[in-house]
């Protein structure tokens, strides 16, 4: 891994619940899937902790599962989408 992309890590995985929005798209996208699928914790998605347009939007939506219907042919129980997923060579 190149430096650049060590140091995206490190600082996504390092703050990614104190730090609220981030300008670096990687980072960004990382917190934004990270609060995206918070609903198994119990906690609603919002968008005002979202650094993303597509995070904001899911955060609108208090639910990522209505931005799950694109993803829903590949997708073995969308209820349950964080347990399991169907394996890539059977898409």
């Amino acid at each position: 891994m190149y430096s650049r992309e060590s140091d995206l890590l490190v600082c996504a995985c390092t703050w990614h619940t104190g730090g609220l929005h981030h300008d670096d798209a990687t980072i960004g996208t990382c917190w934004d899937a990270d609060r995206s699928d918070i609903e198994r914790a119990g906690v609603i998605p919002n968008a005002k902790f979202m650094s993303t347009d597509s995070g904001r939007e899911i955060g609108n939506h208090g639910s990522v599962k209505p931005s799950l219907d694109f993803a829903k042919p590949h997708i073995v129980d969308p209820e349950n989408h964080h347990v399991r997923t169907r394996e890539f060579t059977d898409w």
